[in-house]
């Protein structure tokens, strides 16, 4: 955690997930292992740092359970500064489940998008304020720009 709220995906984890673009949209690629809770997640945005490396999927708070889920930052530092700053020029980014071609393990992503998110450019450090831009949770909610379009299969 590079600070409060803001969880770094490194490594193995990070190489589970795709970015790419499939017609004229691009996507972020969610492993099947992961897709049931991500799709479930309150998500508000996807955020970049145009100039910088990386990119953050911002969620906002849970309402299951007494006390939910505190409202969180899903940091992939390992997104280059070329595709971030491309993707910045974006106003939505789809995501889309990963699915095997074969078996030998090739990877690709479903034709359907599950969901689609707002691009949404911000400047500042590496931290939960900069990348809700300043958006409480209850604004998360209030938002209806900031609220994911969920695509039927």
């Amino acid at each position: 955690m590079p600070s409060t709220g803001v969880l770094e995906v490194h490594g193995e984890l990070s190489d589970q997930f795709m970015i790419g673009l499939l017609g004229n949209r691009y996507f972020i690629g969610v492993p099947q292992s992961a897709l049931g809770w991500f799709l479930d997640a309150p998500w508000v945005h996807v955020a970049l740092r145009p100039g910088f490396s990386g990119l953050a999927l911002v969620c906002g708070r849970f309402a299951s359970g007494k006390k939910g889920l505190k409202e969180f930052v899903l940091y992939f530092g390992n997104v280059s500064t070329a595709i971030a700053q491309y993707l910045s020029n974006y106003h939505y980014l789809d995501i889309r489940a990963i699915v095997m071609t074969d078996e030998e393990g090739q990877r690709a992503v479903s034709k359907k998008a599950a969901m689609t998110l707002e691009v949404v450019p911000v400047a500042g450090e590496i931290n939960f304020d900069t990348f809700a831009k300043g958006a409480s949770s209850s604004a998360f909610h209030l938002s209806l720009v900031s609220q994911p379009r969920v695509h039927a299969n």
